[in-house]
């Protein structure tokens, strides 16, 4: 087994360095490349079949459609159509099971920077149902094309139906929100063809939310989509807008109520699980949720009505004895966590380490210092919070 480990993580990282040295050379030599591409990919073919003869068809593959992307980048050949089949040509006959999927995509891209949709359209039509920025993509092409496209004025007045370009739009849309595909970014793709999709997809979704204004996959994505990107105040302007248009959709509440929390607005968070409540009567998510405002107010009557109602929607046993000592110390009543403590060590020994790892934050959080205290009460609820999101499957949730 070790030495499956060591042979794996040896090829992983001499296929990067090859990667590397492969990348380096098109950089330096991309003229005679392009004047020679079969005989290129098949001596990258037998350096890559010498240097990880074990490594997996979709592996092989994708490195293989790296290089041939990279090899498109540079190339001062790529405004030419017949150069993208050349080259598509050249990578098919080397790729286990043929294809040229990621190169298709990388032109497509560069096409839509050149103002040339109508070829976009082809090139990224393989993606079109499975990657929601993909199909933005296509959609945006089709708008841009309608505005490119002449207007015949009417004597008397104009037609308010939509042209076909934005028919073709709409189309695209409403068939990814019916397959609701998850975000899926390429990975082949550079930081400037993400940072691309990324600006035609925040354009196009205003149209999407005006076009499908009760559809809410859309906003799903724009939010996953402004997660991605790092980008905390769309994130925030997004989930005002799904819990103002979606109140009820618990994907959407998750989010807020976490987010509530992060913020330390605890009578947000609460008003959120409210809501929660009554969307969902009898789970245990919301239950989980309200001993949680409990373990960060310090609120014993709010603890023990959550907890009870734990215990009727058949919160786990472990989990109920963890909260219970964590309460207990975030409460400061040495005592009586030490003997919950001991006694969870008594019924749960396979998860002793877990309880070693908060035991640690008891002394920071018993030294009668504020500062340790605190620091130790918000690291020891971190712990608590993590096991309880896994235990009860709330983090896979917390994706929309």
């Amino acid at each position: 087994m070790e030495d499956s480990i060591v042979s794996d993580t040896y090829t992983r990282d001499h296929l990067k360095q090859l990667e590397d040295r492969l990348s380096e050379y098109v950089d330096k030599n991309i003229h005679s490349i392009d004047r020679a591409l079969p005989s290129f990919f098949a001596h990258a073919q037998s350096t890559v079949n010498h240097t990880a003869p074990r490594l997996s068809e979709p592996e092989y593959n994708l490195f293989m459609d790296g290089i041939a992307c990279q090899i498109f980048r540079r190339s001062p050949q790529r405004n030419n159509a017949s150069y993208n089949e050349e080259l598509g040509a050249a990578l098919s006959q080397i790729k286990k099971g043929g294809g040229r999927e990621a190169l298709d995509l990388v032109s497509g891209l560069y096409r839509i920077l050149q103002g040339n949709y109508e070829r976009a359209l082809n090139l990224l039509k393989k993606y079109q149902a499975h990657d929601p920025l993909i199909g933005t993509a296509r959609a945006y092409c089709y708008i841009r094309i309608d505005l490119k496209s002449p207007k015949i004025q009417s004597p008397v007045e104009p037609d308010p139906r939509p042209s076909e370009m934005i028919l073709n739009a709409r189309e695209q849309l409403m068939e990814m929100a019916h397959r609701r595909p998850p975000l899926t970014i390429h990975p082949l793709l550079n930081e400037a063809e993400r940072d691309l999709l990324f600006r035609i997809f925040r354009e196009v979704y205003e149209e999407a939310r005006r076009w499908f204004p009760h559809e809410s996959w859309f906003v799903g994505i724009a939010l996953a989509v402004a997660d991605r990107e790092g980008d905390r105040r769309r994130h925030d302007e997004i989930i005002r807008d799904a819990m103002r248009d979606f109140p009820e959709d618990i994907r959407f509440l998750r989010v807020a109520f976490h987010d509530a929390l992060t913020n330390g607005s605890i009578e947000t968070a609460a008003l959120i699980l409210k809501t929660m409540i009554r969307v969902m009567p009898d789970e245990m998510e919301p239950v989980y949720y309200g001993l949680r405002i409990a373990l960060l107010t310090k609120k014993i009557q709010m603890y023990y009505r959550f907890r009870k109602l734990g215990i009727i929607r058949g919160l786990p046993a472990h989990l109920l004895h963890l909260l219970d000592y964590a309460f207990e110390v975030i409460l400061g009543n040495e005592r009586d966590a030490i003997a919950k403590r001991k006694l969870f060590y008594e019924y749960y020994p396979k998860l002793d380490y877990l309880m070693e790892s908060l035991t640690y934050l008891e002394a920071d959080i018993f030294s009668h210092d504020p500062m340790r205290e605190r620091r130790g009460s918000q690291a020891l609820i971190s712990v608590v919070d993590r096991f309880a999101m896994t235990v009860l499957q709330i983090g896979e949730r917390l994706s929309v």
